[in-house]
């Protein structure tokens, strides 16, 4: 499949956005860059492990890790979009859930409200969001999967089969997946380098470290 030999490569891009985030603030993270960082490693495993099961007949997990995959884009944006990013990331850090930390507009930061957020820059992440998470909590979805992998026979009747391979799908449904997974990711991307961009605007080595007592 040529779009998952583009995605393969893709790994490439997520650490080349680490490394150039860690360069511009001059090796000297705070809480936001850590979180970035943290992000962009997240962001390699889950590809990793997206990649080990698309090969591997292994569609349905491989549907749950992109809803993953665009958690890191929802998460991040939110951060980064907050009125201190750096204060939130600290919170975030020191254990406190982003759903109960307010963005610049005094709301909190749950999934609906991060989502709400992404789909006015992002149309498609509506979609995604929707039916990803399908895969993450027992929906419809799987009940669709069954069916599928059970097609009525010559006599109208249906014989049940259940298994962990994905072959019963067509090839643009296989597609179609890598190829979501492979957009969300270059958005995984781009969050980090629109984070780096800002922290290379907007100097704040000194207040930073007058805020806090040591860089990461």
């Amino acid at each position: 499949m040529a779009m998952l030999e583009d995605l393969e490569k893709i790994d490439s891009g997520l650490i080349d956005a680490a490394q150039s985030l860690f360069s511009a603030c001059d090796a000297s993270l705070y809480p936001a860059d850590v979180l970035a960082i943290a992000v962009a490693n997240r962001a390699l495993s889950l590809l990793n492990g997206f990649l080990l099961l698309v090969r591997n007949g292994g569609y349905i997990a491989a549907a749950g890790i992109l809803r993953m995959q665009l958690d890191n884009v929802l998460r991040l944006s939110g951060v980064t979009a907050a009125a201190d990013p750096h204060d939130v990331a600290n919170q975030i850090i020191n254990g406190k859930p982003l759903s109960k930390i307010k963005d610049a507009q005094g709301q909190n930061m749950r999934d609906a409200r991060l989502r709400e957020v992404a789909v006015a820059r992002l149309p498609w992440a509506e979609k995604v969001y929707s039916l990803s998470s399908g895969y993450v909590h027992l929906s419809e979805q799987h009940i669709l999967h069954v069916l599928q992998r059970s097609p009525l026979n010559a006599d109208g009747q249906r014989e049940l089969s259940i298994g962990s391979d994905d072959a019963y799908l067509n090839e643009d449904q296989r597609e179609d997946l890598v190829a979501t997974f492979h957009t969300v990711t270059l958005e995984v991307i781009a969050t980090i380098e629109a984070w780096k961009k800002h922290r290379v605007t907007n100097p704040e080595k000194e207040r930073l470290q007058a805020r806090y007592k040591n860089a990461v």
